[in-house]
């Protein structure tokens, strides 16, 4: 079962999201207005496939949150509500470029301990990694009247 928290919401409840996905009643809201960029790997949502232990899948769109390493979910593209997934190594992620590969304690793939790294390719010899990582600089504040205020930038790297 793929749990969804609703994100930017004043619901009390939500409906179920098909098959595969169930919503429960956590909300938790998120605050960006500090900062330019975004801490999201994709600019916008992306058409994927998550897919559970069990085999069980379901047609969603998705962003990664590199900063947070959660995902972002919307059951279609328009709708306004957004769901956070809280942590759930059992479920997979995959859009028709790349999938999302889910690092354990004995993984032998890069990115020290983040928990995700991006499979690009995938061929009988070789295999193309990326490691998303994100660069956060520093809001700068309006200390005299010669200095002027900065918003702190996200800046997505994939190393």
């Amino acid at each position: 079962m793929i749990i969804l928290v609703p994100l930017l919401s004043n619901a009390q409840s939500c409906p179920a999201a098909g098959n595969v996905a169930g919503f429960n009643d956590e909300l938790r809201e998120v605050r960006m207005f500090d900062f330019d960029g975004s801490p999201f790997y994709e600019n916008e949502f992306v058409e994927g496939k998550v897919t559970n232990n069990k085999g069980e899948s379901e047609h969603l769109y998705f962003r990664y949150n590199v900063m947070d390493e959660v995902f972002h979910i919307k059951k279609n593209l328009n709708s306004s509500q957004v769901y956070e997934l809280p942590d759930a190594p059992e479920l997979s992620f995959s859009t028709k470029n790349y999938k999302y590969l889910r690092k354990d304690k004995n993984s032998n793939l890069p990115g020290g301990n983040l928990k995700y790294v991006i499979e690009f390719r995938n061929e009988e010899n070789y295999q193309v990694l990326g490691v998303p990582m994100i660069e956060v600089i520093p809001a700068i504040s309006n200390r005299t009247p010669y200095h002027s205020t900065r918003n702190g930038k996200y800046k997505i790297v994939t190393t």
